[in-house]
């Protein structure tokens, strides 16, 4: 399996792990998702309260929806999806409805 199927399928793993959180919890879901480009590996889950606080010291927020596109072998963010696509959908809309992972 590709390193870029591995990424969207970790996402989307994510956002079926964060919705019975979620329902539980709707302020938020606090967890954390390591992403390896040079091999596509991914491991996730939640951390406790210290190791939380030290990694947002150091984390950036992303306004979703967020892609990440796996090149070369080096991992890539796409932050703004409403270009169109040569079909006329927008990037969001083209990409959802052709990737797997959805839950």
């Amino acid at each position: 399996m590709s390193a870029f199927r591995n990424a969207l399928l970790g996402f989307a793993a994510l956002g079926a792990m964060a919705a019975p959180a979620l329902a539980q919890a709707p302020t938020s879901y606090d967890g954390v998702m390591l992403f390896y480009p040079d091999t596509g590996r991914m491991v996730m889950g939640h951390v406790d309260k210290a190791s939380m606080d030290m990694a947002m010291k150091h984390a950036k927020p992303l306004n979703g929806p967020v892609m990440i596109v796996m090149s070369g072998g080096k991992a890539y963010i796409v932050d703004n999806m409403m270009d169109k696509m040569p079909d006329g959908s927008r990037m969001i809309d083209y990409f959802d409805k052709r990737t797997y992972g959805n839950f």
